[in-house]
C-alpha cells in the first residue's frame, strides 16, 4: 500500500487504467464515473451477490464489469492503479496480484479524497443526521443553483425527490459528500473540505474509538483540514471543547466559523414536511451551509421547506391490512432510536408505538446498553428479531447475547412489552398479534442491518 503522502501526491494525469475491485456501491460507482468522464480506461470485477444484478448489468453492458466474479487475470502490469473497496482483502486473488506486480493501490476511499479536490467540497461529517443534512444540502443548492455534484450514503439511501445516491453534474461547482468519522475514514474521504458541517459529537464506534477523548480529537484532525467555512454548533458541549482547542488555529487559517446554535431567530419561518425535531437540528446545518456558499435565506428556507426526505430515513413504507402506518428507519444508536420514536409520536399524535428493533452489531449493544434501555422509553411495544452482526471479531460477540440484551432492555422498561423474538418470520406473526388486541399503532422498522427483509412477510398496502 501506499504511504499517505504518496496517495496524496498521485497525479491522476499520469493515470490512464484503473481498476476496481467493486464497483456497484455507490462511493465506487461514483468514483469510476468521473475517471471514465476523464478519459480513463476503467475496469471492474464484483462478487456476483444475489439482488445485485440491477446495479450490475449497466457496468457489464458497457464492458466495464468483467463476469465471473474475481479473478486473478484480470490485473496485469497496463494497470496503473488498483482500487480496493476499505482495505486489501486477504486471499483475494487481485489484491495479491496487484502486490506481486508492485501496481499502485489505494482504497475507494482514498480516491474519494482525491478526486473532492475537483470540487469545492462541502463535508458533512458527525455521530447522528449525516445523510439526512447531506440530502438537505443537496437539495438546498439543487433548487437554487442546480444540480451539484454529490454522494451520500449506503446503497440503499437515495433523496426521494432525486430518487438517487450519487451523481455527477457540471451545473455547479460543488461536491456535497457524505463524511463517515469509522477508523477516521473522513481524513481519506474529505482531505480538504471547502466547507466542513458538523452535526454533532456523541461517542460511536466504540469498537475503535474507545473514549469520547479519542471521538474529538478525530473530529478535530477533520475541522483543521476546512479550507474556508465550518457549520457547527458552537454552544454543544463536545464541539464546545473542540473549538476551544483549534478555533484560534482556524481563524488564522482564514476559515469562518457559523455558529447555527445562533441561528434559531432566522429560521422561525421554516415548517419541514418531514417530521422530528432531531430534523430542525439538520436542517440548521444546512441552512448553514448555505449561507457558507451565500445563497439568499429566503431561498434556502424556500428549498428546505419543500424537502421530502431519504429512504430508510423515517421512509413511509404503507399499511398493515389492519389499516396501521409502517416506517422505516436507519436508527442504530440511541439518540437515533430515541428520535425516530419521537418522531412517530409527533406524525401521529395518540398512536401506540410498535418498535421493531434490530440493534446493529453486539458491541455497539454492549457499550450503549444502559442508553439503549433509555432511549426506547417513548415505545409502548419493542420487538426484536436479533442482533445483526457485522465488522465483528468473535470476542465482539461474546460481550453479550441477544437474550442478554433483551432482559437488559426490560429491566430498564418493567411492565413495558419487550419480546426477542429470534427471526422475521416470528416478529411478523407477533406484530400481527400485538395489532389484533390493540388499535392505532405506529409501527416502525429500525436497523441499520437486513431487517428489510421482514418487509413482504407485513403485506403492507401504499
Amino acid at each position: 500500500m501506499l504511504t499517505k503522502e504518496d496517495i496524496l501526491n498521485i497525479d491522476l494525469n499520469k493515470i490512464n487504467r484503473v481498476h476496481f475491485i467493486g464497483i456497484t456501491a455507490p462511493r465506487n460507482a461514483f468514483c469510476a464515473e468521473i475517471l471514465i468522464k476523464m478519459g480513463k480506461k476503467v475496469t471492474a470485477s464484483q462478487f456476483p451477490y444475489a439482488g445485485e444484478e440491477k446495479q450490475r448489468q449497466p457496468w457489464e453492458k458497457r464492458g466495464i464489469l468483467y463476469p465471473g466474479g474475481h479473478q486473478e487475470k484480470y490485473v496485469n502490469k497496463n494497470i496503473d492503479l488498483v482500487v480496493y473497496p476499505n482495505a486489501p482483502i486477504p486471499g483475494n486473488l487481485e489484491c495479491e496480484k496487484a502486490e506481486k506486480l508492485k501496481i499502485p493501490a489505494i482504497t475507494v476511499g482514498q480516491l474519494t479524497g482525491i478526486l473532492s479536490k475537483k470540487f469545492k467540497t462541502i463535508a458533512i461529517a458527525g455521530t447522528q443526521g449525516k445523510t439526512t443534512t447531506t440530502a438537505m444540502i443537496v437539495w438546498m443548492i439543487d433548487q437554487i443553483l442546480g444540480r451539484p455534484n454529490f454522494l451520500i450514503g449506503d446503497a440503499n439511501d437515495k433523496i426521494l425527490q432525486i430518487g438517487k445516491n450519487w451523481q455527477i453534474s457540471k451545473k455547479t461547482p460543488f461536491l456535497v459528500l457524505e463524511a463517515c468519522e469509522y477508523k477516521k475514514q473522513f481524513l481519506d474521504r474529505a482531505p480538504s473540505p471547502y466547507v466542513s458541517v458538523i452535526t454533532n459529537l456523541g461517542l460511536d464506534h466504540t469498537d475503535f474509538f474507545k473514549t469520547q477523548k479519542n471521538y474529538n480529537r478525530a473530529f478535530a484532525e477533520f475541522i483543521l483540514n476546512t479550507k474556508s467555512v465550518l457549520v457547527i454548533d458552537a454552544e454543544s458541549k463536545n464541539e464546545r471543547e473542540i473549538l476551544a482547542k483549534v478555533g484560534s488555529r482556524l481563524k488564522s487559517n482564514g476559515v469562518k466559523i457559523i455558529d447555527v446554535s445562533k441561528l434559531a431567530q432566522r429560521v422561525r419561518s421554516l415548517k419541514l414536511i418531514i417530521p422530528g425535531k432531531h430534523n430542525l437540528e439538520n436542517a440548521k446545518r444546512a441552512i448553514g451551509a448555505g449561507l457558507a456558499i451565500d445563497l439568499p435565506l429566503i431561498k434556502i428556507i424556500r428549498a428546505l421547506s419543500t424537502f421530502q426526505g431519504v429512504s430508510s430515513r423515517f421512509e413511509f413504507l404503507g399499511k398493515t391490512r389492519k389499516n396501521n402506518p409502517v416506517y422505516r428507519d436507519y436508527a442504530h444508536n440511541p439518540e437515533k432510536i430515541a428520535a425516530c420514536i419521537n418522531s412517530a409520536r409527533e406524525a401521529h399524535p395518540g398512536n401506540k408505538i410498535l418498535l421493531v428493533f434490530q440493534p446493529h452489531n453486539f458491541e455497539r449493544s454492549y457499550s450503549f446498553r444502559n442508553e439503549f434501555g433509555q432511549a426506547i422509553k417513548n415505545a409502548d411495544f419493542v420487538l426484536i428479531p436479533n442482533i445483526y452482526s457485522a465488522r465483528e471479531s468473535e470476542k465482539d460477540k461474546s460481550l453479550i447475547s441477544e437474550q442478554g440484551f433483551a432482559a437488559l432492555l426490560k429491566k430498564a422498561n418493567p411492565g413495558k412489552k419487550i419480546k426477542l423474538t429470534r427471526n422475521f418470520e416470528n416478529t411478523a406473526k407477533e406484530v400481527a398479534a400485538i395489532e389484533s388486541e390493540n388499535q392505532n399503532l405506529t409501527i416502525v422498522l429500525a436497523s441499520a442491518g437486513d431487517l428489510g427483509k421482514i418487509i413482504p412477510l407485513l403485506h403492507l398496502k401504499k
